[in-house]
């Protein structure tokens, strides 16, 4: 599993609009000690790194993304955490981010699970992360024999791959669970894909599981990962 540190604050449950005490999930820099931090800590980032694998962003500034649930409506959400030279220095939830559990699949138990004393409903756990990832083929990639097995041995380290807003380019989610030699093979197999396509490989977001990056073929990125 993947480590992350852990947040407990105060926030406003953008569902049910109650003001709830959690415990929010960071999965950006420094993990490895899995900390647990409060708003006006000064949070950890590990040395030399970059920052898509837990170094420090640029003036130890960011709005760095959490996940966490509510205890009273049971849905969950997507959180920004606000670090201004490397402080925390506020939190609010991330409208612009679907979360995993809708309102429909907040349900009553099935016969093989038993309620809670209080009566509150169950709710579904976060998606399971996949041992073999997945791609989503695009008619606008020009595809070659190399592109095509750079491609399979990513999914294989379980990477999804996929073009966003139907555009040409190559996305790579990336898991958290992958050991740190599975993570230096993807990022090898990504500067040859990027090659490839003649494209920069560029880190754009984190999500609950891993790392978001992105392959535009012909285009220079001005946001490189490596």
């Amino acid at each position: 599993m993947g480590t992350y540190n852990t947040l407990q604050t105060e926030i406003a449950c953008p569902h049910c609009s109650t003001l709830v005490d959690v415990e929010i999930e960071l999965f950006f820099g420094d993990t490895r000690m899995m900390d647990k931090f409060q708003v006006g800590d000064i949070y950890k980032w590990i040395s030399g790194a970059a920052v898509q694998h837990g170094g420090r962003p640029d003036m130890g500034n960011i709005d760095g993304e959490g996940y966490t649930e509510c205890p009273q409506c049971r849905r969950d959400f997507f959180v920004k955490v606000m670090i201004r030279e490397d402080r925390i220095e506020g939190v609010e939830p991330n409208t612009e981010k679907a979360a995993y559990i809708q309102a429909s699949d907040v349900s009553t138990p099935s016969s093989e699970i038993t309620r809670p004393a209080d009566g509150s409903p169950v709710w579904k756990p976060k998606p399971r992360v996949r041992e073999i990832g997945q791609i989503t083929y695009n008619e606008k990639w020009d595809l070659t024999p190399q592109i095509e097995d750079l491609l399979q041995q990513l999914i294989k380290l379980g990477a999804d791959i996929f073009s966003t807003r139907g555009g040409s380019d190559y996305t790579v989610l990336v898991p958290l669970t992958l050991s740190r030699e599975q993570q230096d093979e993807v990022e090898r197999l990504m500067k040859m894909l990027g090659k490839e396509v003649k494209g920069n490989v560029e880190y754009v977001d984190w999500y609950p599981h891993g790392w978001k990056f992105r392959i535009d073929p012909h285009k220079d990125g001005t946001r490189r990962a490596f």
